[in-house]
């Protein structure tokens, strides 16, 4: 796997690399603040979220292959 900007991971490239869907960024530097919120923001927000759940299971996946759930519940509970 390769990483993005200086080895940071982003959501949009996990759910590119570990489930191959491409998500569409467009309306990342939009001003949310902007009221009534406009449909095109709504769609991106709800496609944002959209492969959370199949990413969770990818991801569990792959710590259990590997053996390392335990050691991610530990780091996890620090948040």
């Amino acid at each position: 796997m390769s990483s993005t900007c200086s080895g940071s991971w982003y959501c949009s490239s996990l759910v590119s690399v570990l489930l191959g869907v491409r998500l569409d960024k467009s309306e990342q530097l939009a001003d949310w603040s902007a009221r009534p919120m406009k449909d095109s923001l709504r769609r991106y927000a709800a496609s944002d979220v959209a492969h959370l759940h199949a990413l969770t299971v990818e991801l569990d996946h792959r710590l259990t292959e590997l053996g390392r759930e335990k050691w991610a519940a530990t780091e996890c509970e620090v948040l």
